[in-house]
């Protein structure tokens, strides 16, 4: 029997259908919330119940900037749930909890609140807009995961072309890369986003990189259980190497997103610097400058590409 896949976004999925989205001159869709362009499928009643929801001392709750590493992370943290193994039942998607998100899993309050710890919840929100408020007011673990902006750039430039979503959107290198220096891209500019979460880092908040992941993986994800209080063995961290890597989950059908429409090709190159094929001398330039505007203080410390 075939499984049924669960249909690409369309603003059917939205409690106010398409009330509220806007659609830029190059064709690009978003809807604005609080200041801040957001995907359509972030919908005012969806951001009020997101910052509603109660965090338990037991749960865990993963953030990033899309295209940040965070379904990578996320599947490590299930992992680490779970003894090393995948759970039998459901894909990675249905075990996550995406509050703020009217598509493809979204789940009610109600829903939300009757179910077992530890729960999982993902979010792509600023600081400012952050799920229950952020680490600050709320019980439970936050994970913050940044990866370089200039990997990330370009992984967003492919994830946002021709989806629907972002409005069946197609644009130039070029046209691309000066909407996201500038903000203009769903969930705002890169730089106010992982600035703002490293502003204050109170003890339930744990600040990780893309690259120690890929590049440290076992120190990294040491320091992942410890902070969850997670007791790692040996054995338990290879499952989790290969349980987690990145051609396993490309492969995988509980990981590879293939039960929802435009996500079966979620999974590109994973490697660090795949800017250089797209940044030309200009750009680059442009974005060093940005870098050394706003990331002299931060408390990540990036890499950009390796030998």
């Amino acid at each position: 029997m075939t499984e049924s896949k669960i249909p690409a976004y369309n603003d059917g999925y939205n409690e106010n259908g398409s009330d509220g989205i806007e659609e830029a001159s190059d064709g690009y869709r978003f809807r604005k919330l609080s200041g801040r362009l957001m995907p359509p499928y972030v919908t005012p009643l969806r951001y009020a119940q997101s910052r509603d929801v109660q965090m338990r001392d037991s749960d865990i709750s993963f953030c990033s900037f899309p295209k940040s590493g965070s379904t990578w992370l996320s599947q490590i943290l299930l992992l680490l749930i779970n003894g090393g193994a995948n759970p039998d039942k459901g894909t990675l998607r249905q075990h996550m909890i995406w509050m703020e998100a009217s598509w493809p899993f979204p789940k009610s309050l109600d829903v939300v609140d009757s179910m077992e710890s530890p729960r999982l919840f993902k979010s792509h929100m600023p600081i400012e807009m952050a799920l229950g408020g952020g680490p600050a007011k709320q019980a439970g673990k936050f994970i913050y995961i940044a990866r370089n902006p200039k990997d990330v750039c370009v992984s967003y430039f492919h994830f946002e072309t021709e989806k629907a979503w972002a409005g069946n959107f197609n644009c130039s290198w070029d046209h691309w890369f000066e909407r996201f220096i500038s903000g203009q891209v769903q969930r705002g500019s890169w730089f106010d986003h992982v600035v703002g979460w490293q502003r204050e880092i109170p003890s339930n908040l744990l600040l990780l990189t893309y690259e120690d992941l890929l590049l440290k993986f076992d120190n990294t994800v040491v320091k992942i259980a410890e902070f969850l209080g997670i007791k790692l063995t040996k054995k338990m961290l290879r499952q989790i190497e290969k349980n987690s890597s990145f051609d396993r989950m490309r492969a995988s059908e509980f990981a590879n997103m293939h039960e929802v429409e435009q996500l079966g090709s979620f999974y590109r190159k994973g490697k660090i610097g795949s800017w250089k094929e797209h940044f030309s001398v200009s750009q680059n330039d442009r974005m060093d400058q940005l870098i050394s505007e706003h990331l002299h203080h931060v408390a990540f410390d990036f890499t950009y590409e390796t030998d």
